[in-house]
């Protein structure tokens, strides 16, 4: 791809390989042991989330037999690493929030390396970790050795970015850009021959295409290496779940306060996921905007945890 790719995924390989030999097998076992372990870490994140047992079951089941997840564990990708590594600093940030902050700089290192598993995380995770730490400011300020420790983790990963320009992800940007042609096609170009505003209508549409059904429960990615093109990203039946799960998080914003902060993050997670996928060509695509795989499940989890509640 005449770019240079990400540290994690490389070196996780490079330990398989050396241990079993170079093989199709040996390449392909770091990736399906992330996505077994993202099964695990989404139970203990939902759980903490939700403080149910049972919403964790469901969110893992949901993971487990999702086509999304499957087909990221079939080939050796970032996406899979990148996920794990955010959701483990999730759940490590709110253990550290709730048992006195010795989790919080293993939350804050996770996220690190999250950002150094693949371009998308750059976009979606700086400003869910400032959401973080508006929402739960309060409570780190009763943990502020643990916050500094934290904050200088973060600072060294990103010190480490900035220095090595290579993990800036520029030359992956220029080859993805969007085309001029798109953007000179756009109303708000032809208006005020802006090209920023020409790029922000693009991003915007290409935004709204994450959202279409067919993408979503039909035929997934247009990509044959990110969808099996015979179901969505998503299953059909997920609709249902996904739409009582998105009422359900908004509801519980409204009238749960002791749920609103972490439905508040769920669902900025959810909505930030696809923005990486916008802003460049080839929208919508199922790597850049890999972080649905996460919140999105859980969205979905939530929605059948919502009707077995009420069945019952």
């Amino acid at each position: 791809f005449e770019d240079d790719k990400h540290p994690v995924h490389v070196y996780f390989t490079a330990i398989s390989v050396k241990l079993l030999g170079l093989s199709e097998f040996s390449t392909r076992l770091p990736v399906a042991l992330f996505g077994v372990l993202n099964v695990v870490v989404i139970f203990f994140l939902a759980r903490i989330i939700f403080g149910s047992n049972l919403m964790g079951l469901f969110s893992a089941l949901f993971l487990a037999i999702s086509p999304y997840n499957i087909q990221f564990s079939r080939f050796n990708h970032e996406a899979n690493f990148a996920l794990f590594f955010f959701m483990l600093g999730l759940f490590l940030f709110l253990k550290g929030i709730r048992e006195n902050g010795k989790y919080l700089p293993w939350g804050f290192l996770s996220f690190g390396i999250s950002l150094l598993s693949y371009h998308s995380s750059k976009v979606v995770i700086p400003p869910l970790i400032l959401l973080l730490i508006v929402f739960f400011w309060k409570d780190l300020l009763k943990i502020k050795k643990h916050l500094l420790i934290a904050v200088l983790v973060l600072s060294f990963i990103l010190l480490v970015m900035i220095l090595d320009k290579s993990l800036l992800g520029v030359a992956r940007i220029q080859q993805t850009s969007l085309g001029r042609n798109r953007i000179t096609d756009t109303v708000l170009f032809k208006k005020t021959n802006n090209e920023l505003l020409g790029r922000m209508e693009v991003a915007f549409q290409q935004y709204l295409w994450h959202f279409d059904i067919k993408y979503l429960f039909f035929t997934g990615s247009s990509n044959s290496k990110f969808s099996i093109q015979s179901v969505g990203q998503f299953y059909k039946s997920d609709a249902l779940f996904l739409s009582l799960g998105f009422i359900g998080a908004i509801w519980g914003i409204l009238s749960k306060k002791d749920l609103r902060k972490k439905l508040l993050i769920l669902l900025s997670w959810a909505l930030l996921s696809p923005i990486p996928s916008s802003l460049v060509a080839e929208a919508p695509h199922a790597a850049r905007a890999l972080f649905m795989m996460g919140s999105w499940v859980l969205i979905s989890a939530y929605g059948f945890y919502l009707m077995v509640v009420m069945l019952k």
